[in-house]
């Protein structure tokens, strides 16, 4: 099959002895990453794969970002009211989001889509002691929603995406 002069394919990787119960690895000297014998070793190096894992982690780390985005826009809103129930226990969300914490996802989700004392049971009110206009509540509120509805809408595009299970 190979001619003469051709040159016949690099071997995938060296393997130790197999004396660990049929689970050698590459030898990493060799410039190999990988696992056992149920991982394919690719070359550490291979700008292929480098800018494919690269693509893959940074488009699930998009879907994070743009979620915790969209919570530091209600944030805002909620802090430029003076709100100082809810608001409180955003930032750690959005930390937690940004430190690829998939389980940010579904309290994310809860915090969306829950009942009360969550994001979608707030109303800013001078009621509530929120620092707002009786003239401004209507407007601000329907912002509010529109904005916990982006929420809710990227936590479930993350939650599909990473493939979290929801239960709503």
């Amino acid at each position: 099959m190979w001619g003469a002069g051709a040159a016949t394919p690099a071997p995938i990787a060296k393997r130790a002895p197999n004396t660990d119960g049929g689970r050698a690895k590459p030898d990493p000297a060799d410039g190999f990453a990988g696992g056992g014998p149920e991982v394919m070793a690719m070359p550490a190096s291979d700008p292929v794969v480098d800018i494919g894992l690269s693509a893959y982690r940074n488009a699930m780390s998009d879907k994070l970002e743009d979620l915790a985005v969209a919570i530091e826009d209600v944030l805002q809103l909620l802090l430029s009211h003076g709100d100082n129930a809810t608001a409180p226990r955003l930032p750690a969300l959005v930390d937690r989001l940004r430190d690829g914490d998939q389980s940010a996802i579904i309290c994310t989700l809860s915090e969306a889509t829950g009942g009360m004392g969550s994001l979608n049971d707030r109303y800013l009110c001078p009621e509530n002691g929120d620092r707002i206009a009786r003239s401004e509540v209507q407007a601000v509120n329907e912002r509010l929603a529109k904005l916990v509805r982006s929420v809710e809408v990227k936590a479930r595009s993350a939650a599909s995406e990473y493939g979290v299970k929801t239960v709503r």
